[in-house]
């Protein structure tokens, strides 16, 4: 399998970290963060064809903007291979965000019901503080950020290795920032990966 990054330095391919977490549940106990950029930088992009495509065309709209892109630079007609693959956060003056829509891809791999429903309401405590944090630095930042992990998100759900390109955008309205999540769901395993089995998979 081929490595998930290139130009990646930030954080070592074969370096994996346990995840902290104050109160880490169970099912969350042996997630590794394999790889992260918080934020991008422009000499960073993630070796996976549609996150590296959408990177670049919101770069494109970065520089026209001059800043962070409207949300309406993006056309769903024109973007149709990430339509699948995104998870769609606004978000809300009281700092919580809303998942206005969810990607059949990630519908199917991820055992949780989120499409039209408050981020903490629905994501495992154990993983909540890691998206939070991700997609409040997009904005914070105005730069998009990457991470590749392995995760189970439920008790008894298999494990997977995936990476996620959260990007963000301002947008009209009461709620006028919002941050697209792309994500790539790259192997499923039954077991949480240890360091062994990473290594194996990035080769």
């Amino acid at each position: 399998m081929r490595a998930f990054f290139h130009r990646f330095s930030r954080t070592p391919a074969f370096a994996p970290q346990p995840l902290p977490s104050a109160a880490c549940e169970a099912e969350a106990s042996n997630a590794f963060l394999i790889a992260e950029s918080l934020p991008l930088q422009p000499s960073e992009e993630p070796d996976d064809a549609v996150l590296s495509l959408i990177l670049r065309r919101w770069r494109g709209w970065y520089d026209a903007a001059g800043g962070v892109p409207h949300w309406s630079a993006f056309k769903p007609s024109e973007n149709t291979a990430i339509l699948p693959r995104l998870v769609l956060y606004d978000a809300q003056p009281d700092a919580r965000f809303f998942i206005s829509l969810v990607g059949e891809d990630v519908r199917h791999k991820m055992p949780i019901a989120m499409h039209k429903q408050y981020l903490d309401d629905v994501m495992p405590a154990a993983n909540l503080s890691d998206i939070r944090h991700r997609l409040t630095s997009a904005l914070e930042q105005k730069q998009p950020n990457h991470v590749c992990k392995s995760m189970g998100w439920k008790q008894g759900h298999e494990y997977q290795i995936y990476q996620a390109l959260h990007l963000p955008f301002i947008h009209k309205g009461p709620n006028p920032e919002r941050v697209l999540s792309v994500m790539s769901f790259n192997e499923t395993v039954r077991t949480p990966l240890n360091e062994l089995d990473i290594r194996k998979n990035l080769r």
